[in-house]
């Protein structure tokens, strides 16, 4: 019978020293876990700030792009408003300028005819107590 030559594994006990050798490892392992787990935690957070920055700056460009095809951009302006005739005029309070002037609306018909019931109103107690 011939012999051959074959390597296997077999169970060999741990000695104290690589048993010691080996939770060090362990340890170092863990620490090594925990430390990448904070950066990949502050590594998401970056992320999230960016892709926050990102959109904000992708808003901004829309708008920009939107206002220079239409040629004009929308501003708020404080304004006094009056009605005569079936016209509305809104008057730029800082400048006095007329910035808007559109027959009037439904709504702002309704606001006028509210703001006359009221006046009528505050003249009939206004008499009222005149009387009195």
């Amino acid at each position: 019978m011939k012999n051959i030559t074959k390597t296997i594994q077999i169970k060999v006990p741990l000695t104290d020293a690589e048993k010691l050798e080996i939770l060090s490892q362990i340890t170092e392992a863990d620490t090594v876990i925990k430390v990448k787990s904070f950066e990949l935690d502050d590594l998401k957070e970056q992320e999230k700030v960016l892709k926050e920055a990102i959109e904000d700056q992708r808003e901004i460009m829309s708008s920009l792009c939107t206002e220079n095809k239409m040629g004009y951009k929308m501003k708020n302006v404080d304004c006094t408003v009056t009605y005569l005739k079936g016209i509305a005029k809104y008057i730029d309070v800082a400048t006095g300028e007329v910035v808007d002037e559109h027959p009037m609306t439904e709504s702002e018909q309704l606001i006028l005819s509210e703001n006359k019931v009221i006046r009528d109103a505050e003249d009939i107690i206004r008499e009222d107590s005149d009387k009195e």
